[in-house]
């Protein structure tokens, strides 16, 4: 049984007044929010733009009341997405903007279809939502070659983060693992695996929120998902032909979509 670890306060990167229309960032495994702000240029001007470190990214924790296996005592076995999403709801305010980055774009689903009253717009770039599609020979072929790489029970981060980058990615993967924090990689092997998160899409299309979704060109297996959330909830689908799942030169065309958006949504 899962137990819900006590939440100790987000760290959270802020760009832009406070009294602004709020927008929040959800970072992918491997990056935290600073990154996702400020590498990624995604701090538009005119919004308070706010990027959490998700759970044991910076200094982002949760204390755990048990803890068996490889957890340190301070920190639970598994982090599980729907304690993130919470956690991270509470920054929304009255509402916000929302865009989530692979892993972040789970975080962000789960959020808009808790609470979708709090979602003003809705970006996903790219999340692995295989488990939307069970029975697509792509998602299949991608999924069973993470799945297998990942699926044994690794002692030390450095080889399991490895391990999922290179199964996941192969060769668009490009930083040398050196230079990736040891404490990142153990905050990869703790997350809740993905596509194991429930994700009901059912509450986000009957709100009708204003969803973009982005993604490259790089595999079938991450395009058929992106695609199958465009339709689902009647999203724009930006396809980048030659981007990788890192999309490398394309993050200024994201921030201009991105911002294209938001204001779209706030003049209305």
């Amino acid at each position: 049984m899962h137990n819900t670890p006590e939440a100790t306060p987000l760290e959270v990167h802020a760009r832009g007044a406070a009294d602004d229309p709020v927008a929040v960032l959800i970072h992918s495994t491997g990056i935290n929010g600073a990154e996702m702000v400020d590498r990624f240029s995604l701090a538009v001007p005119g919004y308070h733009v706010l990027a959490p470190d998700r759970t044991n990214y910076g200094t982002s924790r949760r204390s755990s009341p048990g803890g068996s296996g490889r957890s340190n005592g301070h920190v639970p076995e598994v982090v599980m997405v729907e304690d993130e999403a919470k956690e991270i709801a509470t920054i929304l305010g009255g509402g916000a903007h929302v865009v989530g980055y692979s892993y972040g774009g789970i975080v962000a689903l789960t959020i808009a279809s808790r609470q979708p009253r709090l979602v003003r717009s809705l970006t996903l770039l790219e999340p692995p939502a295989f488990q939307l599609l069970p029975d697509d020979p792509d998602v299949a072929s991608t999924l069973a070659k993470v799945a297998s790489a990942i699926g044994t029970v690794y002692d030390n981060p450095t080889d399991y983060f490895a391990a999922f980058m290179s199964s996941a990615f192969g060769e668009t993967f490009r930083v040398p693992l050196d230079l990736i924090p040891i404490e990142r990689k153990v905050a990869a092997m703790r997350e809740q695996v993905a596509w194991d998160v429930d994700l009901d899409l059912c509450p986000i299309a009957d709100a009708q929120i204003p969803t973009l979704v982005i993604c490259g060109d790089w595999d079938p297996g991450f395009i058929a998902p992106s695609r199958h959330l465009a339709r689902e909830l009647s999203a724009r689908l930006v396809e980048y032909a030659g981007a990788s799942h890192f999309f490398d030169e394309r993050w200024s065309d994201i921030a201009n979509e991105i911002e294209g958006l938001w204001r779209a949504v706030d003049e209305e």
